[in-house]
């Protein structure tokens, strides 16, 4: 016998804990680069409103999306309209209305100026209520690429049809 005494539960649980926060923070960091991964392929960002305190949170693609400066911290929910081309700014307070004083949630596809280029945006906004907290979750999609390959796809099926036109016009 060694002459020490019994461990206790917490003394035998301790290095067990040790092993699971290390674990966990081991997820965690996967979890992010996987989310960060699943940003950059779908060209997505999040982002989260707190209504109360006006506080934001945004991942960094949200950032990549609206072409700002981490540095320079999130767009207000309330300020979104002014970073949207004028010709879709009622569609984006219609939104945001419908989302804040309705709770009801909501999506737009609206155009947004990135460093003198104009970007096709897609918003899809959920209101949430948590622990008495009222906030805004909202998922961001740059589609300008889909969007502009629907514009080529579409004026190349209006010139088929002009060739077909002349050619059956020429076989008369």
């Amino acid at each position: 016998m060694t002459g020490s005494a019994p461990l206790t539960s917490a003394e035998m649980v301790q290095p067990l804990r040790g092993e699971l926060d290390e674990h966990m923070a081991v997820e965690r960091q996967l979890l992010s680069a996987r989310l960060a991964h699943a940003e950059r392929l779908g060209d997505l960002g999040w982002a989260e409103w707190h209504l109360h305190s006006g506080e934001s949170t945004w991942s960094d693609h949200a950032y990549a999306i609206f072409g700002r400066d981490p540095v320079e911290g999130p767009i207000g929910l309330r300020d979104l309209v002014g970073h949207v081309e004028p010709q879709d700014r009622a569609l984006v307070d219609g939104l945001l209305r419908s989302v804040v004083d309705l709770a009801e949630p909501g999506q737009a596809e609206f155009r947004i100026r990135r460093r003198g280029e104009i970007r096709n945006v897609r918003a899809a906004l959920d209101p949430v209520m948590s622990g008495g907290r009222a906030a805004v979750h909202g998922v961001i999609q740059d589609v300008t690429g889909r969007r502009r390959a629907e514009q080529i796809a579409s004026e190349s099926r209006r010139q088929l049809l002009e060739v077909r036109e002349r050619a059956a016009q020429q076989q008369r």
